[in-house]
């Protein structure tokens, strides 16, 4: 009889948490994004539906949608510069590896604003919560219990190098939000526009689709959208990654050719 009654009551459950799940439909305008010879910049549309159903309780609070635009992981290095006998000289660094080559966020309100930060940080949401948070290790002691390695200390450092990098990363708009970007309307269709400059990272960019009301997180959606070169382009880049010996002498012949018409066009009479 009680193996029933917990029975019951799971079903129960199952049921009010299904008739308040949303879920999301995305789409975009374009699934790729070509470069060619003349490439200077692209834009592509993202259009979304909340999908609910027609059981579903109405929400105490609108609808907010964050959309993330994520490039390929890379390694990179930021370098504390110091003043060293009158020059300015790199005296340490940090390599922060496998992250995201470009990161944009688009949203119809601030972000933090939309949900706490525990939760942003969570799903690594927003320029300041993009970078992974590292677990704290004990602090390294001898067997006199002397500390050998503070690892509070180790960790203020980083922290220094991780705002500088994050700083450095929207100084060159490599990293940008845009609370701006993303219209909901009539709390059920949304659409924003993501944009792509020219020098652009190839690969497979992540688009990850985020539904929210009141601070919870109800549900996201990932497409993926891919950076290509095509054309004259592609062939060259996929040379100089399959036929290095071929690639070095076509450059080698391309060079010769270009020194030879600069003499012919700039030969004196």
């Amino acid at each position: 009889m009680i193996k029933r009654l917990i029975l019951v009551g799971l079903f129960a459950l199952c049921v009010i948490g299904s008739a308040r799940a949303e879920s999301l439909i995305v789409t975009l305008s374009e699934r790729t994004v070509d470069i060619t010879s003349n490439f200077t910049g692209s834009a592509i549309t993202v259009f979304g539906a909340v999908r609910r159903d027609a059981s579903t309780v109405p929400r105490a609070s609108d609808y907010d949608v964050v959309v993330t635009v994520t490039g390929p992981q890379t390694d990179r290095v930021t370098r504390l510069k110091e003043r060293f006998l009158g020059v300015w000289v790199n005296r340490s660094s940090r390599t922060f590896e496998d992250v995201p080559s470009a990161y944009t966020v688009l949203s119809n309100r601030p972000v933090a604003e939309i949900a706490h930060s525990s939760l942003l940080r969570r799903f690594q949401i927003g320029i300041d919560h993009v970078l992974p948070v590292a677990e704290e290790a004990p602090a390294e002691v001898d067997e006199e219990g002397v500390v050998v390695e503070d690892t509070q200390d180790t960790r203020l450092g980083d922290r220094v190098f991780e705002r500088a990098f994050l700083r450095l990363q929207r100084q060159e708009q490599i990293y940008q939000e845009d609370p701006d970007a993303v219209a909901v309307i009539d709390n059920t269709l949304f659409r924003a526009r993501a944009t792509f400059p020219a020098d652009v990272p190839l690969g497979l960019f992540d688009v990850n689709v985020y539904l929210f009301s009141g601070g919870v997180l109800l549900a996201e959606e990932r497409v993926g959208i891919l950076v290509r070169k095509t054309g004259f382009e592609q062939f060259i880049f996929r040379m100089s990654q399959q036929d290095q010996l071929m690639y070095g002498g076509l450059a080698v012949l391309l060079a010769l050719l270009t020194g030879w018409l600069g003499s012919v066009v700039f030969r004196r009479s």
